[in-house]
């Protein structure tokens, strides 16, 4: 996701990590950009976790795998509603800027 801004392809046109309605690059920390890669690595954990659960299977693995996936959407959910919070704070702060 981080070489969509680097390399040449046709994403890297109308995809900028951790950016908000911008055409700069960020050269540094940005409080933006995380929620894919948080509930990609979430949906990553919950595989991994799943195959080894497997291994062993029985009632118990099925309820673990349950819980495991219900947190998997969770994490997806709240990092996304908390990427708008501040996408929405980061707006009105440079729209409260652009005026002064």
């Amino acid at each position: 996701m981080a070489s969509h801004n680097t390399h040449a392809n046709p994403k890297g046109i109308m995809f900028k990590l951790g950016m908000i309605e911008t055409n700069s690059i960020s050269a540094g920390a940005t409080n933006t950009g995380f929620t894919d890669p948080a509930h990609q690595t979430a949906i990553s954990l919950l595989q991994i976790t799943t195959t080894l659960l497997l291994t062993k299977p029985n009632i118990d693995v099925l309820i673990r795998f349950e819980v495991l996936k219900r947190l998997e959407k969770r994490v997806g959910t709240e990092f996304l509603k908390i990427q708008k919070q501040i996408e929405k704070m980061e707006l009105e702060l440079n729209k409260n800027l652009s005026h002064k």
